[in-house]
C-alpha cells in the first residue's frame, strides 16, 4: 500500500505507484544484502513483483502513476508521472546491477551470518516475552545457536555449505530410518 492512516481511523490506503514498486524491489534487495531473505526468497519475491508487473495496464509501454493494489485496476484520473517513471527506471537499474554483482559472491556471506544471528536474538526476545512450557529447551538452543555463530561471522563459499548441508542430510537421513524402524517395531 501507499500509506498507512492512524487517525482518524486505522486505513491502508489500497494503491500503489511506479515509485512504491520500485521501492518495494530495493528493499526486497536491501532485505537480502543485510542478511534477512535467502537468495531463494529474493528471487522468489522479485518474480511476484515482476509478475504483478506484466498483468498491469500501461499507456505506450509507461506505468500509469496508480493502480488499485486489490483489483490492479488503474485509478482515475489516468495519468503517467515522469517523475514515478523516472524513479522506477532507475530502481531497475540499480536492482539490475546489484543482481548482477550477487552472480559474483559467496552464496553466503557474512551478512547472512548477521542477519541470522539478530533474527535468534528478536526471537530469544519474544520468547522472554512469554513462557510457555516448554520454553526453556528452545531458549538453550537459540543461546547454543547464537554463541555460535559469533564465533562464524566469516564468508562461506559454496563448497563449504554444500559440505555442511550434505552432513545435514545424512544426520536426517539417519533420524527418518530410526523413526522407521521404530515405527515397524511398533507395529
Amino acid at each position: 500500500p501507499d500509506n498507512y492512516q492512524m487517525s482518524p481511523e486505522n486505513v491502508f490506503a489500497r494503491r500503489t505507484s511506479p515509485t512504491n514498486i520500485g521501492l518495494q524491489l530495493l528493499s526486497t534487495l536491501s532485505a537480502r544484502d543485510l542478511g534477512y531473505l535467502s537468495i531463494t526468497g529474493l528471487v522468489e519475491r522479485l518474480e511476484k513483483v515482476f509478475s504483478t508487473l506484466s498483468k498491469l495496464e500501461r499507456w505506450n509501454g509507461h506505468l500509469y502513476n496508480w493502480y488499485d493494489t486489490r483489483s490492479l485496476k488503474v485509478l482515475f484520473p489516468k495519468y503517467v508521472s515522469s517523475v514515478d517513471s523516472g524513479n522506477f527506471t532507475g530502481y531497475l537499474i540499480v536492482l539490475r546491477n546489484a543482481l548482477q554483482e550477487i552472480t559474483k559472491k559467496p552464496l553466503f556471506s557474512q551478512n547472512q551470518f548477521v542477519g541470522l544471528h539478530d533474527t535468534i536474538k528478536l526471537t530469544g526476545m519474544d520468547l522472554s516475552l512469554s513462557e510457555p512450557s516448554g520454553i526453556g529447551e528452545w531458549k538453550n538452543l537459540l543461546a547454543f545457536i547464537n554463541e555460535s555463530l559469533s564465533y562464524e561471522l566469516k564468508p562461506w563459499y559454496d563448497d563449504e555449505w554444500i559440505l555442511l548441508l550434505k552432513n545435514a542430510c545424512r544426520g536426517f537421513e539417519q533420524d527418518v530410518k530410526l523413526t522407521e524402524n521404530m515405527n515397524e517395531e511398533i507395529h
